[in-house]
């Protein structure tokens, strides 16, 4: 039966066109009845960037929109069931084998650094979905008849719905959280990306990803897939020297040179790696205050480092970034006019509230219980580790941290959506119902405002 298309599209801005925001347009761009811009700072698609850990939850994720023989074609994975091998920071003996059990092996956690990664994201944009790039976002404004962009051109652009995904230092969080400062960590990571033919003359070099840990101090060290090498180095700097240090900017033989001093006692092989670096960046680290809660005014929508500013997220800030998006996108899926319809006859409209508040109870809790942790990781560092009588007691208790974080790594966002989803499955009964017969989404319910 032919759908009537003359039901105004669902106009969604994105805010910010990185990793988290273009798969944000690829999910929703896939949506029925939908316009979709997105606002990019950069004046084009930027060629910047460094080592991606593709969790299992990214693969769960990314999948379903990306053909897995793509994902794994930009990626690298070390031997079956060794994601990550963690070595004695001196002998570089394996003391902890990272391991994924009941996955299939093109869906098991790797490697790959964030170009290709952002590129093969980009491909699978929708071709309703339209990027404005040079476009710099100074603030919204919210009101019943939607929001306004402001940006630094003269046209404002109106939206339905906006999702700000505008990074860590996101202009939108702090206009409405202005209270939620960002600020340093007291660590700086030193990366770099480069050929992995560079390293091939070095003989003993793990073939796996390896990770080496001391008093708080780690280096990682792996292949990225598509013939690149990676190299991140986590240390404490005192404040006076991160803030001489630029984010993604290179350090140059002052880096190499803090480098080789810092690891000259560790083993030797990631001294070999760091002097045949061609370039070293510097990230210093930064972290802020996480939402509570991801919506505002029942028409805005933050998703990734600008709804959990932490960088240097035990390698899954990009990942929760992708399961907001996959929660939004759900979200507005099953709380639609057309979707539980089988056979439609009007063009697909939206409840917008009623799919905030979906994605909002999908995400907060599992957010709110990892910020929770890199507290307890905190205590447990200065109380505990901080105070190991020796290296053999340092490297015991550190293995009770490392062995963790696989519920993170893992976490399933579709069925925390489907929990969610069942726990108010009344309100999308009532939902449909308000569509069939007031050709509107429910707009009142009996659940405590956020």
């Amino acid at each position: 039966m032919a759908v009537d298309s003359s039901t105004k599209p669902l106009d969604i801005g994105i805010i910010g066109g990185g990793l988290a925001g273009s798969f944000a347009a690829v999910a929703l761009g896939r949506l029925p009845n939908t316009k979709i811009t997105v606002y990019e700072k950069s004046p084009a698609a930027t060629e910047v960037g460094a080592w991606i850990s593709l969790t299992n939850a990214t693969f769960d994720v990314l999948t379903r929109f990306i053909d897995s023989d793509k994902l794994n074609g930009i990626a690298f994975r070390g031997d079956p069931n060794n994601e990550y091998v963690t070595r004695h920071w001196k002998t570089g003996e394996i003391i902890y084998t990272q391991e994924t059990f009941n996955r299939s092996r093109p869906f098991v956690e790797a490697r790959t650094h964030r170009i290709p990664l952002h590129n093969l994201i980009l491909e699978h944009v929708p071709s309703n979905v339209e990027i404005k790039y040079d476009s710099n976002v100074a603030s919204i404004t919210s009101s019943p008849e939607g929001i306004t962009i402001n940006a630094k051109y003269d046209k404002k652009d109106r939206h339905d719905l906006v999702v700000v995904a505008d990074g860590i230092y996101s202009r939108i969080r702090q206009q409405f959280f202005p209270k939620g400062a960002i600020k340093y960590k007291g660590v700086v990571a030193y990366r770099s990306v480069f050929p992995e033919s560079l390293v091939s003359h070095i003989t003993d070099l793990p073939s796996d990803t390896s990770v080496w840990a001391k008093s708080g101090s780690v280096v990682f060290l792996s292949k990225l897939g598509l013939g690149q090498y990676g190299v991140v180095a986590i240390i404490s700097e005192p404040e006076a020297t991160a803030g001489k240090l630029k984010w993604n900017r290179g350090t140059g033989e002052w880096g190499r040179k803090r480098l080789k001093e810092f690891f000259d006692q560790w083993d030797s092989r990631i001294n070999q790696v760091i002097q045949i670096v061609p370039e070293i960046l510097a990230f210093p680290l930064e972290s802020g205050p996480w939402l509570s809660n991801l919506v505002v005014d029942d028409q805005i929508a933050f998703i990734g480092d600008a709804a959990h500013p932490t960088s240097g997220v035990y390698g899954a800030g990009a990942s929760f970034g992708f399961s907001d998006a996959w929660a939004l996108y759900r979200s507005l899926q099953e709380t639609s006019s057309n979707h539980w319809v089988r056979a439609a006859t009007v063009a697909n409209k939206y409840n917008i509230k009623l799919a905030l508040f979906l994605f909002n109870e999908t995400r907060r809790y599992f957010l709110q219980r990892v910020e929770k942790q890199i507290a307890i990781d905190a205590e447990v560092g200065r109380d505990h580790l901080s105070k190991a009588k020796d290296d053999k007691e340092w490297t015991d208790k550190y293995l009770i941290v490392r062995s963790g974080g696989e519920w993170m790594r893992s976490h399933n966002v579709e069925l925390e959506y489907q929990k969610v989803r069942d726990q108010y499955s009344v309100l999308l009964q009532r939902n449909l119902t308000s569509f069939q017969t007031l050709g509107h989404g429910l707009t009142e319910w009996d659940i405590p405002k956020l």
